[in-house]
Formats: structure tokens, sequence, C-alpha cells
């Protein structure tokens, strides 16, 4: 390590390393490639696919649990994984898969500088924003945009996990005035490489599909997308308002939204404002699924 101006900077990781190494603490359940190869297998059936996810018993009460959940509209409906897969679609299962195994995976990481229920309490807001503010504008599957925000800053926990001395020196610097030091400026300063690169570097790694990696990638960099622009604006906003939610301060006072993001999916701030409600009353519902004990396996901080 060297330390300049009160800064610290590794030398001795890059962000292929970090990825590496989280990857040699967590793997994903073989379900989880096994869906993915399905999926992708035109000779593969619905069938299929919800009989392989039915032999993992705490993957398929996950699952079930998000399709009857008010995220995804079908309350008390669906009562088995063929159903799900059935009105949800294979795509959206596989993406489904993956979000809640690297939920239940990484809530397993030892990160001292957040709660991890903290952690996920945003990514799930985030999740609902994207999916509603979707819907609003008519995305074309609103749906996936869910998967989207609640996987967008997975890079968080493993520069939390991997670096937890320089992570700390970073939240400082965010904390001192989070509304001028944006948090992957200042672990740009400090690491020379940003949460969005390496979480998007891990999904890469493991086959996401690539709407999500762009939205990973690019959510702080809207500038940069080329093809799932509308997905990457939404993911913008949508991870400015959970942190502005999760910060308590009264969005109505200290609201800024890119404006780039805002032309992109041709909405006003005035418009998100209206969408704050049903944004927090589903938010409120949606944590009591992504926040029980089927998902976060873990000991509490």
């Amino acid at each position: 390590m060297v330390r300049i101006d009160e800064r610290i900077v590794s030398m001795d990781y890059s962000k292929s390393e970090l990825v590496a190494d989280v990857c040699e603490v967590i793997a994903l359940p073989q379900v989880c490639m096994q869906i993915v190869s399905m999926v992708d297998d035109p000779f593969c059936t619905i069938d299929d696919i919800a009989n392989a996810i039915t032999y993992d018993i705490s993957l398929t009460v996950k699952l079930l649990k998000i399709a009857n959940s008010p995220a995804y509209g079908f309350s008390g409906r669906i009562a088995t994984v063929h159903e799900a897969v059935k009105t949800i679609g294979t795509s959206l299962i596989r993406d489904l898969v993956f979000a809640t195994e690297m939920i239940t995976s990484f809530s397993k990481l030892d990160i001292d500088i957040v709660t991890l229920k903290d952690y996920w309490r945003k990514c799930v807001y985030q999740a609902v924003a994207a999916k509603i503010i979707g819907e609003h504008v008519r995305a074309t599957d609103a749906q996936r945009l869910f998967v989207c925000g609640l996987l967008l800053d997975l890079g968080e926990l493993i520069i939390m996990n991997q670096l937890p001395e320089e992570s700390k020196t970073i939240k400082n610097a965010y904390n001192i005035n989070p509304e001028l030091i944006q948090i992957h400026l200042a672990e740009k300063k400090f690491l020379g490489f940003d949460h969005t690169e390496v979480g998007s570097l891990l999904a890469e790694n493991w086959h996401f599909p690539d709407c999500i990696v762009s939205c990973i990638r690019n959510h702080h960099h809207i500038e940069r997308e080329t093809k799932y622009t509308k997905e990457v604006a939404i993911a913008n906003i949508a991870d400015y308002l959970a942190r502005l939610s999760c910060s308590h301060r009264d969005v109505c006072e200290i609201l800024s939204i890119s404006q780039q993001a805002l032309d992109v999916i041709s909405l006003t701030e005035k418009d998100i404002l209206g969408l704050l409600d049903e944004i927090d009353m589903m938010h409120n519902d949606a944590i009591k699924v992504f926040l029980s004990d089927d998902f976060l396996n873990y000991k509490s901080a």
C-alpha cells in the first residue's frame, strides 16, 4: 500500500484479481449453470427447466416467494415452479435464479463496513424503482429491470470484502459530502477502478445476460452505453433514488436526477416524484421477501 495525501491506493490488487478471489470463496450452485444452459438450448422445454429447479428445494421456495410477491403481481396465484416458468417466462426465470442465488451466496461474505441487511435493502429499492419506472415508460422488459436493479452494486460488496481498509477510507470520503463525491468517483480516486467495473466483470464471468451486464457496467456512465440505453438510464435513476432513500434525506429538497437519464426515457423530475409513493409501498412489501431468512442465511452483524 502507498498513502498519498491521506488517500489509500492499493498496488496489490486489480479488479480481475478481486473477482478471481471472490470466485474462489463463492461459487454459484450447479443449478444456476444448468438453468443457463437449458434456457439457451432450443431443445429444452419449459417442463425440463421447471423440473431442474424443483430438484433444489431451497431455490424452489425462494422463486415461489418472489413470483407471488407484489413485485411480480401474481400474489397467491402461482403454486408451482411449472406455473412460475410458464407465467414469467424462461429468460426471466433464469435471471431470477441468478439473483436469488447471488443474494444467498454473497450474504455469506465477511463485511464489517455495512450490515448486509442495509446493503440488500438498498438493492431491493433499486430493483423496485427500476421496475416501476420501466413500467411507466413502457420498457420492453420491465420485469428484467427488477433483476438489473437488484444486482447493480455487486461490485461494492466485492470491494468491501476484499479491500476493507480501503473501503473504509472511501466510505469516509463519501460520507463527508455524498452529494459532491459520488461513491464510484471516490472508488476510482482511491483504487483506480470502481464497483461498476468489478461487478460487470463478475457478471460477465458468470454469463449474465448482456442487458444486466450493461446496466451494472454503465449505470454511472450513461454516455458509454449504445445498445441498452433506456435500461441503463433507468438503472441510473433507480440507483440515485435508492442512495437518497437510504440517506434518509428529503427527496423533494435535493432531487437532482441526471438530466441525460431523464432525456433518454422522456421523463421529468416531476414525473419521478410522482412515482415515489408507489416505489416506497412496493419496496416495503418486497423487503419482507428478500430480507427473509430464506434469502439471508448468515449471522447477524
